[in-house]
Formats: structure tokens, sequence, C-alpha cells
């Protein structure tokens, strides 16, 4: 066969220019690719900080609007001079100081969780709790009976633990006003049982409403759910529920109620 062509010193120079010229040009495409995944995941991040600043406001107007709407109305009887003896007053007294100390401890939770970046830390919000004295600061601070009519309450039996006293205020206070919405009976009746073993407290919320239907349970605790549409809200509440749950590692279900309304089951480990 013919013999290969022998390279001269200037073709040789050559192609060690052009080899050196697709090694740099080689190693410019792997550090864009490099540039282009470290761009890619900057966005994915900032789009996550996003999403999570998003969910954290629709949450607080979501949670603050109840109590905020509560001293609302007791200035608007102030202003409007509907208080007609000093009993009355006192007891508005109390309400608002009952509402402004729940405020505060809102804001405290939230300087924790936000600024202190305490978001997997259950431990620093433990405190004892009385399930009865619970309960009964959720109805004095919303005021249930001026936005729903008639409601009666029945916890039994009342129980004391630690637990993370906040998160569980918001956790039935939703599930509370969830139950007197949702509800078309002339007495609304919302009834808490509770009991515990050695791993964990089981609470039982029951109320007399419509209930909800079986296509909608399974979707019911997903952000914006609604299980009627001319009722207001941004169905916000039960999805806020479950956030607030799955960081103490509990769980909540629902199911029909013995006659009416739903049973919501919220097992909560010690």
């Amino acid at each position: 066969g013919a013999k290969p062509k022998k390279l001269s010193d200037n073709e040789r120079e050559l192609l060690i220019k052009l080899r050196k010229q697709i090694i740099g040009f080689l190693e410019r495409r792997r550090e864009l690719l490099k540039f282009q995944e470290a761009w890619s995941e900057g966005q994915t991040s900032i789009e996550k900080e996003r999403k999570k600043l998003h969910d954290l406001k629709s949450k607080l107007a979501h949670d603050f609007k109840g109590p905020l709407s509560n001293l609302h109305q007791v200035g608007e009887l102030v202003k409007d001079q509907n208080v007609s003896s000093i009993e009355e007053y006192m007891l508005l007294f109390d309400q608002s100081h009952q509402t402004i100390e729940h405020l505060m401890k809102m804001m405290q939770h939230l300087t924790e969780e936000v600024l202190l970046e305490k978001k997997n830390s259950k431990e620093s919000h433990s405190e004892s709790i009385d399930l009865k004295q619970l309960i009964s600061s959720i109805i004095e601070v919303n005021r249930f009976e001026e936005k729903y009519g008639h409601v009666t309450f029945s916890i039994n039996p009342s129980l004391e633990f630690e637990g993370p006293y906040l998160d569980l205020f918001l956790v039935f206070q939703n599930l509370i006003e969830n139950g007197l919405k949702y509800n078309q009976s002339e007495v609304k009746e919302i009834m808490i049982s509770a009991e515990e073993n050695n791993e964990v407290i089981r609470f039982l919320i029951e109320d007399n409403g419509v209930g909800i239907p079986v296509e909608f349970q399974a979707s019911i605790f997903d952000k914006g759910e609604r299980l009627a549409q001319d009722v207001e809200g941004a169905g916000l509440g039960l999805y806020n529920v479950k956030e607030i749950l799955s960081k103490h590692q509990a769980t909540i279900k629902v199911n029909p109620g013995p006659e009416l309304g739903s049973v919501f089951t919220i097992v909560l480990p010690k």
C-alpha cells in the first residue's frame, strides 16, 4: 500500500494547535454545563423560597383573620356606645385581653420559626396544656356564637398533656371553624374527646354539620380545596391543619359522623 504522508513541521505544529483548541473548547463546554446546572439549581431554590414565602403569607392572613376581626368588633361596640354597663365593659375587656395574648403568642411563634429558623424544633414550643382550657380560650378569642348563632361545645374528658400549645390552638380553631361554617343545624354542636396511651394522644373532633362526601375525603386537606363554593374562605384551613400537624409527625383523617357531620381524628405522638 501507499506509505502515509510524512507531516512537515508546519503541519505538525498546526495539528498540535488544533488539538489544544479542541481540548480548550471541550473544557469550556464542560464549565458552561456546570454553570447552567448551578443556575438551574439556583432558580429552583429561589422558586421554592418564593413558594414558601407565599404559603407563609397565606397562612398568616388566614390565622390572624379571626382574632383581629374579634378585636375590630369589640372596638366598634365601644365606639358606637353599644355597651350599657360596667359588667359588659369588663367582659369585652377580658375578651380583648385574651385575644391580644393569643396574638402575642402567635408573633412569638412566628419570630422563633422564621427569624430564628427553628421550623423543625417542636421541642421549643412544647408546654403543659389543659385541653378544656385550650378549647375555652379558642371559644373566647373567636366568639363563634356571634358568627354562627346557637353553638354548643362539649369536651369530655379533659386531658392534661405536654405539647405545642400554639400549633394545637390553630389546629383546633380551624377544625371548629370548619365544623360550624359548613353547618345548617339550628343548634350547631362541636364535641371534642381525647384518649392517650404510652405512645400517642388521640383527639376526636366531631360536628353535626353537612358532612364531607366520600369523593372529597381524599382531597379535603389539599391547598385551595373547599367543600362548598358558596361559603366564604380560601380553602386554607384544613390545608394549614395538615401542614402544622406534619411538623410534629402527627396524622389527621376524617370520617362521617354517626348521624350527621364529620369526625376528625388526630393522632399526636408523645
